[in-house]
């Protein structure tokens, strides 16, 4: 993917910034030919404007655009008003414009996160929720998955994500966000992040709060701008234009990484901030994933918003049979799978070498461990992989006797087969069958199914499977000990589950 597309994605706010950066009419010209898409940043910064002009006049003469549009645009160059950068350093100019917001009493953007990530060339992007509305002592915030909102007396949190019924209809009542010691009526960032559960959602992606939050309710934003660490530099990368609107960029360098802020030269407010990818808590790397991107986005970003905007309640994703509590509660363990302790329905299968029968009993040893793809999917090999690859791991972390008494087994669809056998997978202990039919028991892929001689199932995991494989070693641990698994993860559900349940009633309040 190239580099500059990806400001030409979905809710680009610089979407023509590689244009608009050079102020020459002809560029207006060139792009209203239908050229824009071929004319990259990198090819403008290396032409002069009067080379540019040149470009604009051939093509006027050719037929794209014309005198006409371009007398347009040099009058309508003339008629834009000049900025120009700041007369003062650009430290004191971005500690000027951070400042404001301290000293601000409203504040309100439709802010969101923007990763883009590359993988085997292919772009793909990510966005997610980071917008504030503070409006005196009231506050609304959403946060990735975390959700805030307080009229002034009163805050409500809780963690929109569907895939846990919204945590389980949670939702944690508190008090005034105001600081008692404080003669200003505004929130306090300590009391704002008080609930454990709901500040570690807030800060899942960047590391810390909303950015533009700790601008606002921090006594001194500076220090933490950069996460405790210092700028080796702050200097003036020039005036660019952000959706028609001049924007100052300025750059700072931390230790050799490199943040950029887009700052409306008229408004004095931040439009855009480029991060470094270390700034994300997870790794650089994630399931053969590379970042190359990471982005806060302010868009709509205003110190003057109207004052009957703010919500009159919670509405963001609020759950609708909602659970008050003192504090968030952790979730107890999802159910133990329906076909836990259940055999197999009979199948007998060659592997893809034709060496060897795979049956609903196993192959060769004590366990079998099935890797299920999805027969379906249209999705890179790369995905399947992963699995294979971390299933692989937790397999590795048992000594070598129990080691020797697991064969794994890939179950894929003839394609896919095909493609795992020529990456070699079953030049390992790896054995692939292309049957995708057998267990069929299993609706949902990929999935994951530990079974013994037997063919009695002992282990599934299906769906956010990372964290559920990292018990499989001592899942087997426990089987070759003679535990009886079925029965022993349900015992133990069962356990969490009513320990869950009389925490919930201790901590439940009426708001």
């Amino acid at each position: 993917m190239p580099q500059r597309s990806l400001w030409r994605s979905r809710n680009d706010e610089g979407s023509d910034r590689c244009l608009t950066e050079f102020p020459a009419p002809a560029v207006r010209a060139i792009a209203s030919a239908g050229f824009s898409k071929g004319l990259t940043a990198s090819f403008a910064r290396r032409l002069t404007a009067s080379e540019l002009v040149v470009l604009a006049l051939l093509l006027g003469v050719i037929g794209c655009g014309g005198k006409d549009r371009a007398d347009e645009d040099v009058l309508a160059a003339k008629n834009r008003p000049q900025v120009t950068l700041p007369a003062i350093p650009a430290a004191d100019f971005l500690e000027q414009v951070i400042s404001r917001y301290r000293s601000e009493n409203a504040y309100q953007d439709r802010g969101y996160v923007r990763m883009v990530v590359t993988r085997d060339g292919k772009g793909s992007e990510e966005t997610a929720p980071m917008s504030v509305h503070l409006q005196g002592a009231k506050l609304d915030l959403a946060a990735y998955d975390a959700r805030l909102w307080s009229d002034g007396s009163q805050t409500f949190g809780w963690i929109a994500d569907p895939n846990t019924s919204l945590h389980d209809q949670q939702v944690v009542v508190g008090g005034s966000l105001h600081d008692a010691t404080s003669n200003v009526r505004r929130p306090s960032l300590d009391r704002l992040l008080r609930d454990p559960i709901l500040t570690a959602k807030m800060k899942a992606g960047l590391g810390g709060p909303p950015p533009q939050l700790e601008w606002l309710l921090e006594a001194d934003p500076m220090a933490n701008l950069f996460r405790g660490k210092q700028a080796e530099r702050i200097e003036y990368v020039g005036i660019r234009m952000l959706r028609d609107v001049p924007c100052v960029v300025v750059l700072a360098e931390v230790d050799g990484e490199q943040y950029r802020f887009w700052i409306d030269r008229r408004r004095s407010i931040m439009k855009l901030v480029e991060l470094p990818t270390s700034v994300a808590e997870t790794s650089v790397t994630v399931g053969g994933y590379q970042f190359e991107s990471l982005e806060l986005v302010l868009e709509g970003a205003t110190f003057a918003p109207d004052a009957a905007s703010f919500p009159s309640s919670p509405k963001q994703d609020f759950p609708q049979r909602p659970t008050y509590l003192r504090a968030l509660l952790p979730l107890p363990p999802r159910p133990p799978h329906r076909l836990l302790g259940s055999k197999l329905a009979t199948f007998r299968v060659r592997d893809i070498s034709d060496q060897v029968d795979v049956t609903q009993r196993g192959v060769d040893r004590s366990f079998t461990l099935f890797v299920m793809t999805d027969p379906s999917s249209a999705s890179d090999v790369t995905d399947d992989m992963q699995l294979i690859s971390f299933a692989s791991l937790q397999l590795a972390n048992l000594n070598d006797a129990l080691r020797a008494r697991v064969r794994p087994v890939v179950v894929a669809g003839q394609e896919r087969a095909r493609q795992l056998r020529q990456i070699g997978i079953d030049q390992s202990e790896w054995f692939i069958v292309s049957a995708p039919t057998v267990l069929s028991e299993f609706q949902q892929y990929p999935a994951v199914v530990l079974i013994n001689a037997r063919g009695e199932v002992l282990f599934v995991a299906e769906q956010q499977m990372a964290g559920q494989l990292t018990t499989l070693p001592g899942a087997i641990s426990d089987a070759l000990s003679g535990v009886d698994l079925p029965a022993e993860m349900r015992r133990q559900w069962e356990t969490d589950r009513k320990a869950y349940e009389a925490k919930v009633k201790e901590l439940r309040v009426v708001p």
